[in-house]
């Protein structure tokens, strides 16, 4: 808990952990240094969570298939071109906390 926070004087802090979770296609990276296919992976597992938000937000009389389609392919190049700026890194944080 930081000093001065809200509910800073409920709870203490136990125990405290980060930990770095393997993420698969960082290590096929890691293991065939295959930007293309890295690229490709990343960008599903990036599909996965914003499709259906992002064909939400696009107006419903443009052809959104090909929008999606075409902003996908857009960040798969940009993924490809541009590795080394878009790292991720999934951190896992737990906290074992006692109700004071």
């Amino acid at each position: 808990m930081q000093p001065g926070a809200e509910h800073e004087d409920c709870f203490e802090v136990l125990q405290a952990k980060a930990q770095e979770v393997v993420v698969p296609f960082n290590q096929h990276l890691e293991l065939d240094g295959d930007v293309n296919a890295w690229a490709r992976l990343y960008t599903g597992f990036m599909r996965a969570f914003t499709e259906a938000i992002l064909a939400a937000a696009l107006p419903e009389d443009l052809p959104q298939a090909e929008i999606l389609e075409w902003i996908y392919e857009r960040i798969e190049q940009c993924l490809m071109t541009t590795s080394e700026r878009y790292a991720f890194h999934y951190i896992s944080i737990g906290a074992l906390l006692k109700r004071l």
